[in-house]
């Protein structure tokens, strides 16, 4: 036993300390997020709250919290209401649009994008939504809109995908969707 011990702790020492330089000069705070979230080697035995530099989070969102989450970002959207909205992201929130552009970062310039968007440039807005997996603080889901664009008269169709990850009081602390769209001309 001792010997597996010795073993155990030589390559260890040999192996994933430089592993794990590796991977935090490639994949920075989010990997270090990750190791300091899962324990690295050996896992955690995590109780119902886990902490994640310093910031308690629930160790389970629930299906029913993340289905009334999205109904109340679906109703903010539909009802063109960028204060509602607010309410579903905690103040340093990321939001990512798309994969390849830089996150909205923070409350007020997700509400500016919510404004400028659903209020100014939309109207007939509906939106749907299936949920695909609920794992500890995350949520995904399929979703589906519809609205017609102030500017042009197109009518817009988007199906996607949502990554949410929540705090411990159920808001948005980074939000991620990859979409596509169908757009026809007012006169079709």
């Amino acid at each position: 036993m001792v010997c597996w011990l010795v073993a155990l702790h030589l390559v260890w020492h040999q192996f994933v300390g430089r592993e794990e330089k590796m991977m935090a000069n490639l994949f920075g705070d989010d990997y270090r997020e990750y190791a300091d979230r899962t324990g690295r080697f050996i896992p955690r035995i995590v109780s119902c709250r886990e902490t994640l530099n310093g910031t308690a989070l629930k160790a389970s969102i629930s299906v029913d919290d993340f289905d009334s989450w999205l109904q109340a970002y679906g109703d903010a959207w539909e009802n063109g209401e960028p204060e509602a909205a607010r309410l579903l992201f905690t103040d340093d929130a990321r939001y990512y649009e798309n994969p390849f552009a830089d996150p909205i970062k923070g409350i007020d310039a997700i509400r500016a994008y919510w404004k400028a968007n659903a209020v100014l440039d939309q109207k007939d807005i509906r939106f749907s939504h299936e949920l695909l997996a609920v794992n500890a603080e995350l949520g995904i889901a399929q979703w589906h809109a519809e609205f017609t664009r102030l500017s042009s008269g197109n009518r817009v169709i988007l199906d996607g995908v949502f990554k949410v990850v929540f705090d411990a009081d159920g808001k948005c602390r980074e939000f991620r969707e990859w979409w596509h769209r169908l757009e026809s001309s007012g006169a079709d």
